[in-house]
């Protein structure tokens, strides 16, 4: 005998429709299944946990928010011991965002995360905390002294974090840390953006959004850079993170043209070499200026900047080389280009690269600090922070 499957499935599909319906309706109308029929629910009664939940929840949907919470600062008295305490606070929590009280929402999730952390209203409680924080960075402000409203974004930040460390591994979390991170980004914080986007490579290392992350660190690097005259450690970190980000994920690396950026960035750095040479031929420091040029032309001859350099290395002409000028040990020997010294032109000032004192230059240096020291890179662009090993971007 056979079966028509095609029909069996429709006439299988009605019936689970049909018992949906009816389960929905005898929820709709407080009905339960008693093991043969539907039968009218007894109503939990007036003083115990069931009755007063009950009452709490019937509060909240007629719009008597405030009345609900007072309600739960009754029953948690009343029913201490009880395990409903958890969806008691759960509620009122819910009472105090309907009233528009979000930070004091916030505090009763996290009162009932804190005595909960395994209830079964934990996962609700961590949703309105993400939604909370949400709106603070979205420009939602609290309370302060029950008068004033301030802003609350570092609130929002402060949850999120939270979030992440109450949970971690998890979606909820994922999507925590990476909020607070494009926010930063949006912001053009940059350093910021790239502590929390490692932060989250390391800690959820098979995230499908790792790449996302990953790239986006790289790009806050190189939009950190802020100019020739300026510290090149964002732009040498940024070009690090988009050949890993390019190693470990070809496909993405060429569709977002990775190939393409690190030109550009190679592009940078020749020009900022380039800068070095122009300020200290203008400065009158030539041996200094011929170090610089020649460093264009030997490690960016594919350059633009490389032609200009070797016209500005003719212009100079052949220079003595001062015994007392000494190259940064970090950098080849000048070419063997200079010959003997311009009449009226004053000895270089030995280069130096890194003051001993305070270090390489940060990202904020001013120009008059980067003409001191136009060549310095190395410093971590994060400092007083522990970087992420780039090696581990990749695992």
């Amino acid at each position: 005998m056979k079966i028509n499957l095609r029909l069996f499935n429709l006439s299988l599909l009605a019936v689970l429709l049909t018992a949906g319906w009816q389960c929905a309706l005898a929820a709709e109308n407080n009905m339960v299944w008693d093991g043969q029929k539907w039968v009218k629910a007894t109503p939990p009664q007036p003083g115990t946990p069931e009755g007063d939940i009950a009452e709490i929840s019937s509060l909240i949907e007629a719009g008597k928010n405030k009345k609900a919470v007072k309600l739960v600062d009754k029953f948690l008295v009343t029913h201490a011991a009880s395990p409903a305490c958890e969806e008691a606070i759960n509620l009122a929590g819910k009472a105090e965002i309907n009233r528009g009280r979000y930070w004091d929402a916030y505090q009763w999730y996290e009162r009932q995360i804190t005595n909960y952390p395994n209830g079964a209203f934990f996962e609700r409680a961590m949703d309105r905390e993400y939604m909370i924080a949400d709106a603070f960075l979205n420009g939602k402000k609290r309370r302060a002294l029950k008068i004033f409203k301030v802003s609350a974004k570092e609130d929002g930040i402060e949850i999120l974090m939270r979030i992440a460390g109450h949970s971690p591994g998890s979606d909820l979390a994922e999507r925590a840390l990476l909020r607070v991170a494009d926010y930063h980004f949006d912001r053009q914080e940059y350093p910021e953006a790239i502590a929390v986007y490692d932060e989250f490579v390391k800690s959820n290392p098979q995230s499908t959004r790792k790449p996302y992350a990953m790239l986006r660190a790289a790009r806050a690097s190189l939009l950190s850079f802020r100019g020739v005259k300026w510290d090149d450690t964002p732009l040498l970190n940024a070009a690090v993170r988009f050949r890993v980000f390019a190693q470990a994920y070809p496909q993405a690396g060429k569709k977002e043209n990775i190939a393409g950026i690190l030109v550009e960035i190679r592009e940078t750095l020749a020009h900022k070499v380039f800068y070095a040479g122009t300020f200290y031929e203008r400065t009158h420091h030539p041996q200094s200026a011929i170090f610089y040029y020649n460093k264009v032309v030997q490690e960016y001859p594919d350059s633009q900047w490389a032609a200009q350099a070797r016209q500005r290395l003719e212009l100079l002409g052949p220079i003595k080389l001062d015994p007392r000028f000494e190259p940064p040990a970090s950098q080849p020997a000048p070419a063997n280009n200079v010959a003997q010294e311009k009449p009226g032109n004053k000895p270089d000032t030995p280069v130096q690269l890194v003051s001993p004192k305070t270090g390489p230059a940060s990202a904020g240096t001013s120009l008059s600090e980067a003409e001191t020291h136009p060549d310095q890179a190395g410093a971590d662009p994060q400092a007083g922070t522990e970087p992420i090993r780039l090696e581990e971007l990749s695992k």
